[in-house]
């Protein structure tokens, strides 16, 4: 009996095992491979070892992109945490819940091209509000570059994506809080 479980057990097993094996364990142990040769994709190759990780890893525009990714990917979990914290923030019983609700979920009701000129316009480094705002508050002389320098527009553009897409999640946080029964909740 025991052995007819495991055959049952083995058959339904192999087809998803031989699925992930073929898309999956082969293509990364014949990326692996091939990341250990010079080949180009047509032709031969031979091995080269690690001399292909060396170089990506001594060219600064590698390593500037990888620094990049690394921080969007660490500002989009940290944004997840905010929006946490602000549907806390929203469930509570304020006043204003409404209308904070209303201004979250505002900027993603507006098209992406309407946004765009709208943040095009408020960001310009000649014309932009921002600059002149910023040129009356605090009399700087020279206005920052927001979409044309390599400093800024990292940092810009994950503002403008957080402030589009800011309501929709945290509207979701919002429904789940408050699925949550009262009696539960410790105050």
């Amino acid at each position: 009996m025991q052995r007819k479980a495991y055959s049952t057990g083995i058959f339904f097993m192999a087809p998803i095992t031989i699925i992930i094996f073929v898309f999956m364990v082969y293509p990364i142990l014949q990326s692996v491979f091939y990341s250990l040769t010079d080949w180009t994709g047509i032709g031969g190759y031979h091995f080269v070892g690690f001399s292909n990780y060396k170089d990506i890893f001594s060219d600064e525009g590698f390593t500037d992109a990888l620094k990049r990714t690394l921080f969007i990917g660490f500002s989009r979990r940290t944004r997840q945490l905010f929006r946490l914290l602000f549907a806390i923030l929203l469930d509570q019983s304020l006043k204003t819940k409404s209308l904070l609700r209303a201004l979250f979920y505002i900027p993603n009701v507006i098209p992406t091209v309407v946004a765009a000129f709208v943040w095009r316009y408020i960001l310009d480094s000649n014309t932009g509000l921002l600059n002149k705002a910023m040129v009356e508050l605090f009399g700087s002389g020279s206005s920052i570059l927001w979409l044309d320098s390599p400093d800024y527009v990292v940092y810009t553009i994950i503002f403008i994506t957080v402030w589009q897409m800011w309501g929709p999640i945290l509207i979701i946080y919002l429904a789940a809080l408050q699925g949550v029964p009262h009696e539960m909740r410790k105050r």
